[in-house]
């Protein structure tokens, strides 16, 4: 006659060992194991690629993995929006410019999905930055070969200036300072860059001063 003593730990996850001892009258005992996997935790989710935030893309994409990976599927949400099913790398549906907030969750082979979804925080920005020359007037004619550009732009933006389609050169507001200048027209032109790489420009002609 034999004893049977089973040993599992049902609550863990990846793979487990089940252990019976079986002893008979006269003392002598014989260890059985076998190895099985369990499925019954949740995978979790990383986020291993998104986009600059802010952005001008305002359908983004971003790549995310599963641990463990095996047979895992992924779910997607923005916001407070519902998760919905949806693969690494894929481009979503378009988002309106503002914050907003990225979720993915990975699920197994039986239901059982990440209760802390992977998330990221990203700005949509469609919009290019605010530009203006307000000197010289466009048109106007000036008395002096040397001629400063006054310009106002948006907040957090880079500009760049250049001469009848010269070089772009990095300037900085209120002005830029153009000299030895011959008299004949000229173009000046000023190009804004804000921080999601939304361009904008604005040119000033003159005739001869």
């Amino acid at each position: 006659q034999f004893t049977k003593e089973l040993l599992t730990n049902p609550s863990s996850c990846g793979t487990q060992t089940t252990t019976a001892d079986l002893t008979g009258h006269s003392g002598q005992t014989t260890s059985l194991s076998s190895n099985f996997t369990t499925v019954n935790c949740a995978p979790d989710t990383t986020i291993t690629s998104s986009p600059a935030s802010p952005s001008s893309d305002n359908t983004p994409s971003f790549s995310f993995t599963a641990t463990p990976a095996t047979g895992a599927t992924f779910q997607c949400a923005f916001d407070s929006g519902d998760f919905s099913s949806c693969t690494t790398g894929q481009a979503h549906a378009a988002l309106s410019d503002g914050s907003h907030l990225f979720r993915v969750r990975a699920c197994n082979t039986v239901g059982n999905c990440d209760h802390t979804p992977a998330e990221y925080d990203l700005t949509v920005d469609t919009v290019a930055p605010t530009l203006s020359i307000s000197a010289p007037a466009n048109a106007s004619t000036v008395t002096t070969s040397d001629v400063s550009i006054v310009f106002d732009s948006e907040l957090d933006s880079t500009t760049v200036c250049r001469i009848d389609g010269g070089a772009w050169v990095a300037c900085t507001e209120p002005s830029a300072l153009f000299t030895g200048l011959s008299e004949a027209s000229h173009t000046a032109d000023v190009r804004a860059t804000d921080a999601a790489g939304n361009v904008s420009g604005c040119s000033a002609n003159s005739p001869p001063y």
